[in-house]
């Protein structure tokens, strides 16, 4: 069996026989699975596998087998009965108290195992990624032993559910390292740019279909699966909070990186409402308030960038100014018009809006029955941090093992038995909880140092940091289809080679205001080279591979 050369260019055309057992061995556990699921006459899992295998196919195909864009697929377009055809369903206790049954394992965990199989990629070679793939490593195993020891009774199964977090991380990061050093840096940033703004649309499309079949019902489900709920759509596996952070962290990507690669201007534009639109519907309040701002301030710089050149810096300051907060007004008060959940982002907007019958415009649209305009919400958080930190103190050097959470909140509130406990809404005390500080530091430090020492980088590391930010109000990280784009983006600023001189935060300062005066661009650091590392001394290494996968057959 032979691989196109463009597919694996440096570990040679054929896979060993190992590989070839082990990659049979997880398709007969698969197809085991579906058979399973048809006996008990769950068809709709099993059905949902012909289009997902048909769009991995597709995009090996039309991308010349590039590894990385076919996982990330795999992660962002996974239907989620398809991940129910796996046998963990069946063995997962139903009174364990981690996360659903088919968090433990995806379909696209199994394409990420099978890309590692078949290119083999080698341990990254640079120091700094070298540290954090150990912390990873560590932060997968020592909350085991810790849950084994002195946890406080969560099952083995989920303390292996909780591992899987990092151990996606670690294999991502590794594949997305080799590939960008292989094919080529900025290809590769280019084509996971494009996949996941690409992947969001089609997200976020998704979305809005479904708000058009439900024919304004307030709840509305499709094959037993709900998909409105109190008028919140929401595809399977993600939920409304989820999905809106990964429509604005696409966003950020659609921003900062579509301006950096000369992204065209309509489509930019196009893909941006269609983004905003399906975030609108999530009616997530913090989300859509960072991506306003993400937007909207980029817009702003650049009205004032183009009055100072024409006005001066007086005119050119207070147009801007203007302009922002017109910007800002007008999308709140679209927002107030659409739904009352967001009149916690300006409740002062209120009495002003127009008046329709016996009431407001924001209560005469409300897409359910009743809305949550924030109280409930805030309060349910608060209650959840505070329990989270209770947790925490249980042991806060090494936490209480992975999931320990789910079994903590039970010792020390009685309180949190609702659904929506699942988990703390805070992917911060939910790691602290269960992993401590040392988890903590082992997850996050090294990419703290990445991004202080790699300033010129800020337009491709706003990417990860947008969605590390979002783990303030939801654990993204613990939900393994979001988690693969800031693994992902974290890769590629560890494979950039140095730049000629330390880029300091003095420096990025002069350059974004010489950017705003519009006379010179910014200082451009040293372009990554296409090959960070001496590629692996191996004799069958193609010295001429080609940079570019995008090619379409």
């Amino acid at each position: 069996m032979t691989f196109p050369a463009s597919a694996v260019p440096d570990r040679g055309r054929r896979f060993r026989p190992a590989a070839l057992a082990v990659l049979g061995i997880l398709g007969a556990l698969l197809g085991a699975a579906a058979a399973v699921q048809v006996m008990h006459g769950s068809l709709i899992p099993a059905l949902c596998l012909v289009p997902y295998l048909g769009l991995l196919c597709a995009v090996w195909w039309f991308t010349n087998g590039n590894l990385p864009v076919l996982v990330m697929v795999a992660y962002l377009i996974a239907p989620v009965p398809a991940d129910n055809l796996l046998p963990q369903v069946f063995i997962y206790p139903q009174t364990d108290l981690s996360l659903r049954a088919r968090d433990l394992l995806f379909l696209a965990d199994l394409v990420l195992a099978g890309a590692l199989i078949a290119a083999r990629p080698p341990w990254p070679r640079q120091r700094l990624a070298r540290v954090w793939l150990g912390c990873l490593a560590l932060l997968t195993v020592y909350p085991i032993v810790v849950g084994l020891v002195a946890g406080p009774g969560q099952t083995v199964t989920a303390l292996i559910q909780g591992a899987m977090m990092p151990l996606r991380g670690i294999g991502v990061i590794v594949l997305v390292m080799w590939w960008a050093r292989t094919r080529g840096w900025e290809g590769t940033i280019r084509d996971l740019g494009r996949t996941l703004v690409l992947c969001a649309a089609a997200v976020s499309a998704a979305e809005l279909l479904l708000v058009i079949a439900a024919h304004g019902q307030p709840n509305f489900s499709l094959g037993g699966f709900p998909l409105v709920v109190d008028g919140r759509p929401g595809l399977p596996g993600w939920g409304n909070n989820i999905l809106a952070n990964f429509l604005c962290t696409s966003l950020a990507a659609l921003t900062f990186l579509g301006a950096r690669l000369q992204w065209r201007r309509r489509w930019r534009v196009l893909l941006g409402v269609l983004l905003f639109l399906g975030l609108d519907y999530t009616q997530v309040r913090i989300a859509m308030l960072l991506a306003v701002a993400i937007v909207e301030i980029p817009l702003a710089l650049a009205l004032v960038r183009k009055l100072w050149r024409r006005r001066g810096p007086v005119l050119a300051i207070v147009g801007g100014g203007i302009g922002g907060v017109g910007m800002a007004l007008l999308t709140l008060i679209s927002l107030l018009l659409i739904n009352p959940r967001y009149t916690t982002l300006a409740p002062f907007l209120v009495p002003y809006l127009p008046k329709f019958g016996s009431g407001s415009a924001v209560s005469s649209i409300a897409l359910g029955a009743s809305a949550d305009e924030g109280g409930d919400s805030l309060s349910t958080r608060s209650r959840l941090l505070r329990t989270a930190i209770e947790v925490w103190q249980h042991n806060v050097v090494v936490g209480n093992g992975w999931n320990g959470w789910g079994w903590g909140k039970m010792q020390v509130s009685q309180n949190l038995l609702q659904p929506v406990a699942v988990d703390p809404h805070n992917g911060f005390t939910w790691l602290l909880a269960d992993t401590g500080m040392v988890g903590i530091v082992l997850l996050y430090l090294v990419p703290m140092l990445l991004c202080l020492r790699r300033l010129d980088l800020w337009w491709l590391l706003t990417i990860p940091v947008v969605a590390t930010a979002l783990e303030m109000v939801n654990p993204n990280l613990r939900n393994g289809h979001f988690a693969v784009l800031v693994w992902a983006f974290f890769a590629i600023a560890f494979t950039a080679s140095e730049p000629a001189s330390r880029y300091t935060p003095r420096q990025l300062a002069a350059d974004g205001l010489n950017w705003i005066r519009g006379k010179d661009a910014p200082t451009p650091p040293a372009t990554p080279s296409q090959r960070t590392e001496a590629p692996p001394a191996e004799p069958q290494v193609h010295p001429t591979a080609p940079e570019s996968v995008e090619t379409p057959r």
